[in-house]
């Protein structure tokens, strides 16, 4: 494929999803300015960031109430950011923990399930041994 040819199409890739951006902002912010559909792509981006920003800052205040939101205080401000992050972190290990006993339980169905598997488990009856001899 030709240089052109790519540049052309990584331009409409970049103009698609830009598009559905400002559709997707217009829906969730009511912003004016993205109604018209030659609006800047810089708009668009702005309008992003922006509505992240506030979502952001909407996920801060709800992950801390009124009375622990964070200080200014720079002691204060890593105090909460590890506490954040040690909340991340647990919610993490705890999903991955779940997932590891669920797949660990499915795993044992599979096993009891599969008659190979359960005869070859079972215990194996040995005739006594007899010395030469005796």
């Amino acid at each position: 494929m030709s240089k052109p040819m790519m540049e052309k199409r990584r331009r409409e890739r970049i103009n698609n999803s830009l598009e559905t951006l400002r559709l997707l902002m217009l829906e969730n912010t009511q912003n004016e300015k993205l109604r018209n559909p030659k609006v800047e792509k810089a708009e668009i981006l702005e309008s992003v960031v922006e509505f992240l920003k506030k979502e952001k800052d909407h996920q801060t205040r709800k992950m801390f109430p009124e009375e622990q939101k964070p200080t200014l205080a720079p002691h204060h401000s890593y105090h909460d950011g590890m506490r954040s992050c040690l909340f991340r972190v647990s919610q993490f290990i705890s999903s991955k923990s779940q997932e590891l006993e669920n797949n660990a339980f499915q795993a044992s169905l599979k096993l009891s399930e599969s008659p190979a598997v359960v005869s070859s488990l079972a215990p194996l009856h040995m005739s006594p041994v007899v010395a030469p001899g005796v």
